[in-house]
């Protein structure tokens, strides 16, 4: 599964450790809903499809 995080403390977080933890988004908030939904959409979308080629 995807993994997104949404917080207020982004500049906490540096690119090595996003890639490290395998975030594939990272929403500072206040998060804008349009952009949070495409984004799982898109990720759950690419995850099937990987899901699907593997079976």
């Amino acid at each position: 599964l995807p993994f997104i995080i949404c917080t207020g403390y982004e500049d906490l977080l540096s690119k090595e450790k996003v890639n490290d933890l395998q975030i594939q988004a990272l929403f500072k908030k206040p998060v804008d809903s349009a952009e949070l939904l495409h984004t799982v959409v898109s990720l759950l979308t690419k995850s099937n499809n990987t899901m699907q080629q593997t079976i």
